[in-house]
């Protein structure tokens, strides 16, 4: 949770220098995407296999808030 919170502030110190991208940052969020959908989804296949959570979690939910 630390990481995450470290990972907030960190991205809205540099949201303004993102804004002045030409295009803005939107294109180079897209092409990140899925660079972290693969991650994520390595992530929880190992930690399934492990046996650390259970089969037939989606991934993407655990990216979601609220």
């Amino acid at each position: 949770m630390l990481l995450f919170v470290d990972y907030i502030a960190t991205k809205q110190i540099i949201a303004p220098a993102l804004n002045t991208l030409v295009g803005g940052p939107s294109k180079m969020y897209e092409a990140s995407r899925a660079q972290i959908t693969g991650a994520i989804h390595a992530l929880v296949e190992r930690a399934i296999e492990s046996g650390d959570i259970p089969r037939g979690l989606d991934p993407l939910d655990l990216t979601q808030t609220g």
